[in-house]
């Protein structure tokens, strides 16, 4: 038993990605993007194309325990991969439990997840980069005491910020429960590189000894998105007991991160978690949550969406968990 002892699970697409660029104009052209190849973490493969509704199949009910283990130094596989899949792909119901690396990743692609668990990973939880344009509903975040970075760490390019494809997910019904872990800088979410995105019903809260919460990063091209509403974030509450709900700038205007935050539709910010009125598990809001009846129905804006009027992943009633997590 234990952390790291195999590599994980790696779905390689042909679908979409923002590294397709060859020629440095940061921009993945038709003719790029059909002839792409993107070499994979882990030498696991090549990745990307020009076909967004790929196949890569079905994985239902799947878990991913102890993975992770370095392949080389600093080449660390994630818990799951998907590089480059398509939204062809089925995704529901997965759980990632003690990854040395990341829980699970986005590398481009347009794949759909729902009924995410994500628990005591090594490094950030929830990863997306490179022009990953899909949809996640139903995601609940747990850090230990012992490891873990960000719930999550949501990324356009480093090196090119304005590469396109441009990363802009959509994602509703998240729940990120922080961990005790200064050391590692545990933190809620943290927006940077560039990423656009229009995130919903989303809950960060947790212990003291944490970091931040929400942080949007010093890139001019993320707070242009966070200035123009290319990156949005509504009916959503911030809660953490560390006495930094946020941190920094949002956007280029130099409006604040809480003022940013909270300035959006529907948006709470609480001095600690016992504002959020949660049961004993820490995570399923009980009557008379704040969390409960406060959301955005994130199926009238997008269809694919479950119908939901609830912040968190969690309505209080049903623990989709229970039975397989």
């Amino acid at each position: 038993t234990g952390i790291g002892q195999w590599g994980g699970l790696v779905l390689l697409g042909n679908a979409p990605a923002n590294l397709c660029d060859g020629n440095g104009d940061d921009v993945a052209d038709a003719t790029e993007l059909a002839n792409c190849g993107i070499a994979a973490e882990g030498d696991a493969g090549l990745y990307g194309g020009d076909d967004p509704n790929d196949n890569s199949g079905v994985l239902n009910y799947v878990l991913v325990k102890h993975a992770g283990n370095a392949l080389a130094a600093g080449d660390e596989l994630n818990g799951i991969t998907f590089a480059g899949v398509g939204d062809a792909t089925q995704v529901d119901y997965i759980q990632v439990h003690e990854n040395l690396d990341d829980g699970i990743e986005f590398f481009g692609g347009t794949v759909n997840v729902k009924h995410v668990v994500l628990t005591a990973n090594g490094d950030d939880s929830l990863d997306w980069a490179f022009g990953w344009e899909g949809r996640a509903q139903h995601v609940y975040i747990q850090h230990n005491d012992t490891a873990g970075n960000r719930g999550f760490e949501s990324d356009n390019s480093e090196s090119a910020p304005l590469a396109s494809p441009v990363s802009n997910p959509m994602v509703s019904n998240v729940t990120i429960v922080g961990g005790n872990v200064p050391e590692s800088d545990s933190e809620g979410i943290l927006l940077r590189h560039g990423t656009a995105g229009r995130l919903h019903n989303i809950v960060i809260t947790g212990p003291s000894g944490m970091g931040e919460c929400l942080e949007v990063d010093s890139f001019e091209e993320t707070r242009d998105n966070a200035e123009s509403g290319d990156l949005i974030l509504t009916h959503s509450a911030v809660a953490c007991d560390n006495s930094e709900n946020f941190k920094g700038t949002a956007t280029t205007s130099g409006l604040s991160t809480k003022d940013w935050f909270l300035g959006q539709t529907g948006n709470m910010a609480f001095n600690g978690s016992a504002s959020l009125n949660l049961d004993a598990n820490g995570y399923e809001p009980l009557p008379g949550s704040p969390l409960i009846g406060a959301g955005v129905d994130a199926s009238a804006i997008d269809g694919w969406f479950d119908s939901t009027d609830y912040i968190g992943a969690f309505d209080g009633e049903n623990d989709w968990t229970e039975g397989w997590a």
